[in-house]
């Protein structure tokens, strides 16, 4: 079990777009090789656009209950092989409530070590968890269970300042959270970067791939493409919207003319999964 987070300090860098995304495209790629394993989804943006991009508005059996350690927690079959733990518009009053609690940090990796076998998490090839545009509680404890992180980068001029802001938070992190027997840290997740929203035509996106494009840890770009915004306002009859795969695969002249970038799109995927299989 591969389990990957998409972090982020600042709001607007379309994390949840790249998640619910990334999401389809595993999904394609698990039923393409015959696997019978699933991928999971986590919540814990408490804006839930992730969960409410899949129909899913129900306030019992959320993500709190990880936190809260009381009650259960509700799966949602979301697609063919397509898992997702809703999100909970009230998860940042629960992390205010644990903030002195020591053991708040470890709450989901307690969570995962306790129901792996009784909710069969090895059944889940990969884990996505789509966390808030902050350092918070929530985002802390994705970030000891995962493998990898993926941060996505705006054109701005604060982009590369967000680059630091998130490497010295998780370097501090991970000095923090030590294993007291070897002394070492708890925390071994590793962090890349995806330009994302980048559009051909304009100088920020033009200096900002010219600043990232020697650094190893940026696994791609992904272009700007109206065709994410037109999966966010189509919704079928169960209120769920498409991924952009879902879009060209039922459209022939979508396909065709968005052909380039799905291409890129593919290309920073598979860099991502590529990545995970090698830490994981």
């Amino acid at each position: 079990m591969k389990i990957i987070s998409f972090v982020g300090i600042k709001g607007g860098i379309g994390k949840t777009s790249l998640c619910k995304n990334f999401l389809s495209k595993i999904s394609k790629r698990l039923k393409a090789e015959g696997s019978d394993k699933k991928v999971l989804a986590i919540d814990l943006d408490h804006q839930c656009n992730l969960t409410q991009s899949n129909g899913i508005y129900e306030s019992d059996g959320t993500v709190v209950n990880i936190f809260k350690r009381n009650g259960d927690v509700k799966i949602h079959h979301v697609g063919d092989n397509i898992d997702l733990i809703a999100g909970a518009m009230d998860l940042d009053i629960i992390e205010s409530e644990l903030e002195t609690k020591s053991y708040k940090d470890m709450l989901l990796y307690m969570w995962l070590d306790k129901h792996y076998d009784d909710l069969d998490l090895d059944q889940y090839e990969y884990v996505l968890i789509d966390c808030r545009p902050d350092f918070s509680i929530a985002t802390r404890n994705a970030i000891t269970v995962s493998h990898l992180l993926i941060s996505p980068i705006i054109p701005s001029k604060y982009s590369l300042t967000a680059c630091v802001n998130i490497e010295n938070r998780l370097r501090l992190y991970s000095e923090e959270n030590i294993d007291y027997k070897t002394g070492e840290s708890n925390i071994d997740a590793q962090l890349y970067y995806v330009g994302n929203m980048i559009k051909h035509n304009t100088r920020s996106s033009q200096d900002l791939v010219e600043d990232l494009k020697d650094d190893e840890r940026v696994l791609g770009f992904v272009p700007h493409k109206e065709l994410f915004n037109r999966a966010t306002l189509l919704v079928n009859d169960k209120g769920v919207q498409p991924s952009v795969y879902d879009l060209v695969e039922s459209d022939e002249r979508l396909r065709r003319d968005n052909k380039e970038f799905i291409k890129q799109l593919d290309y920073v995927f598979d860099r991502i999964l590529e990545k995970a299989d090698q830490v994981a």
